[in-house]
């Protein structure tokens, strides 16, 4: 098997908005020719789809074959720096999910646990939505 191409040109990724009870979201595609899976990641609380965190794992995963999206939480979509409330967080990162699976990545297998977004300080929200099987793979 070849290696995966990266398909998206340059340093910038393709954005997509995506449509969340609590408004606009995006999802910053770092596509990937012939991805054998998908990951979704998300930003800490007050953080950014820019983190060094983020930027490493997107890194090791498209050189892995894997699509990754980095999802922006409505609150930083809107400009604002301090987070919604965890329920709003995790119906956003619900919203969100659903609709890559329904539609970019509806044939590709989701990686990772079923986990919720991923701030500390939303750790209940993280394991509520876990239990739920809220964006789990395939």
């Amino acid at each position: 098997m070849s290696e995966p191409a990266v398909t998206t040109p340059g340093p910038a990724p393709a954005v997509v908005e995506l449509t969340t009870p609590h408004g606009p979201a995006r999802a910053h595609m770092h596509a990937v020719e012939g991805a054998r899976a998908a990951l979704l990641l998300g930003h800490g609380a007050n953080g950014s789809v820019t983190a060094p965190d983020l930027r490493i794992a997107t890194e090791v995963a498209i050189g892995a074959g894997v699509t990754v999206a980095l999802f922006e939480q409505p609150y930083r979509v809107a400009g604002r720096r301090s987070p919604s409330p965890a329920h709003q967080l995790d119906a956003a990162w619900v919203a969100g999910s659903e609709e890559l699976r329904a539609g970019p990545w509806r044939d590709l297998p989701l990686l990772g646990a079923p986990v919720g977004p991923g701030p500390e300080h939303c750790g209940r929200a993280a394991r509520g939505a876990a239990r739920r099987g809220a964006s789990g793979g395939r």
